[in-house]
């Protein structure tokens, strides 16, 4: 992009926002937001030396990074879905149904042999983890930090959950309250309010969005009852897809992740924080398809890239902590 990010808006970041370590080196350089094509200039990514996290030094500050989320797929509130996104979505809910065995609505209500056949034929055989794990716990207070576009709202509340979302973003939030959901506009400083309060907290994909990861993590931890669930989900530094790809990793996504943790570290953090966790990782590759159109600098994925996909052999490591995404579930001990 030819624009620049306002100087005036800019912060520099003396240390890495996990451990405070001043030891780094350069590890992306010249980065765009090649992934939505919104926000102008160039961005550097270093490496902590210490912990291995990523982080944007200098950065957009709290009051303009919401500059980066304009067009953001969050924003979406439903009334004007294409047919195809609507089919998508009531035959996503029929298989949704069919592996939880509960009513999830709208849905196709198609016959069982046909939902069979599409599951064999996608070869989605298994529930994201935090679903599964959400339906081996009895129904109690559910909380979505960084609800988005309100899904997981809506599907833990027809699981029996008390279910209710905080979001940074108004957009975001007005978009799910037209969905006639509960959701706050709020960060660390609402949540904080919460104390021991929620049997199962998710947060998927937002500790790489937040200026104080550190702050935040304290507040989720803070948020949630002896012996409750804290699911998590982000992507992973030591990620071997980012080795692979380089700048193109589509876990960058420049300027909007602001820093990204290694999988061992913030293991060890919520550790600290007297927390049981567990590794869930499947090991695929969560990002090659993006990453290839990245390469492309292109905003949309094409048949190539499809296709492409199939042919990269690269098998992350679980107990070396290479997996494409963190993916943890914390129990409160």
């Amino acid at each position: 992009m030819k624009n620049k990010w306002h100087e005036s808006k800019l912060e520099s970041v003396d240390c890495c926002p996990y451990c405070s370590c001043d030891q780094r080196e350069i590890a992306h350089e010249d980065v765009e937001d090649w992934s939505f094509g919104v926000a102008p200039g160039l961005w550097t990514y270093y490496k902590c030396k210490y912990c291995d996290s990523l982080f944007l030094d200098p950065r957009p500050d709290k009051s303009s990074i919401g500059e980066a989320y304009s067009h953001y797929y969050t924003h979406s509130d439903g009334t004007n879905e294409s047919f195809i996104n609507s089919t998508r979505l009531l035959i996503k809910n029929d298989w949704l149904s069919y592996l939880l065995k509960k009513n999830v609505l709208p849905r196709l209500n198609a016959p069982k042999s046909l939902i069979k056949l599409l599951i064999l034929l996608s070869g989605k055989k298994k529930l994201p983890f935090w679903i599964s794990q959400l339906n081996l716990n009895s129904p109690g207070r559910f909380l979505d930090m960084g609800s988005g576009s309100g899904g997981a709202i809506l599907l833990a509340k027809q699981l029996g959950w008390e279910s209710i979302g905080i979001d940074f973003d108004p957009l975001a939030v007005e978009a799910t309250r037209k969905k006639g959901l509960t959701v706050f506009l709020g960060n660390e400083e609402l949540l904080s309010s919460y104390s021991n309060y929620f049997d199962y907290v998710l947060c998927s994909h937002v500790l790489e969005h937040v200026h104080n990861p550190r702050e935040f993590i304290n507040s989720l931890c803070n948020s949630v009852k002896v012996d409750g669930i804290l699911v998590i989900t982000l992507p992973n530094s030591t990620s071997a897809f980012r080795k692979y790809f380089g700048d193109d990793w589509r876990g960058l996504e420049a300027p909007r992740h602001l820093s990204i943790p290694s999988q061992k570290h913030l293991i060890e953090m919520f550790e600290t924080l007297g927390f049981k966790v567990k590794i869930k990782s499947d090991n695929t590759a969560e990002t090659v398809l993006e990453s290839l159109r990245l390469q492309r600098r292109s905003l949309k994925p094409k048949l190539i890239d499809i296709l492409y996909s199939k042919f990269v052999r690269i098998k992350p490591n679980v107990d070396n902590h290479t997996n494409d995404f963190i993916k943890l579930v914390c129990q409160k001990i």
